[in-house]
């Protein structure tokens, strides 16, 4: 994993919301009519819904694709920093919030005299492993 990645989930997760808002305005429910069959010939109204098979809903579907695996992916990295504090440090920092906090915040959400150096040197020396 790498800092860019963690940094980059904030503003994936709006694109992916964007996207998503666009896909929804592709979905369609359109009434169809027919009728059941013998013997009644009954006339039945059922409705045809879903996504169109158009090129732009394909590109659509295989962008949220990716976008949602990436965040998956950052997110399983995270859950699974085996150290509780240095993953609060990687869960404030890079996924909990709507905006990004800066390392003197993490440090002061924290708390126990921790510094804003602290929280970026750990985080740093974790990635570099």
């Amino acid at each position: 994993m790498t800092l860019d990645r963690l940094r980059a989930y904030r503003s994936i997760g709006l694109k992916l919301d964007r996207l998503r808002e666009e896909l929804a305005e592709h979905y369609v429910c359109e009434p169809v009519s027919g009728s059941r069959g013998a013997p009644s010939f009954a006339k039945t109204t059922r409705y045809a819904e879903g996504y169109p098979s158009t090129p732009r809903v394909a590109a659509l579907e295989r962008e949220i694709a990716a976008l949602e695996a990436e965040i998956t992916e950052v997110e399983r990295f995270v859950q699974e920093i085996p150290d509780p504090q240095t993953r609060r440090m990687f869960e404030l920092k890079f996924i909990s919030g709507e905006r990004k906090p800066t390392y003197w915040q993490v440090a002061m959400m924290l708390g126990g005299g921790m510094s804003e150096h602290c929280v970026r040197n750990r985080i740093k020396r974790f990635l570099v492993g």
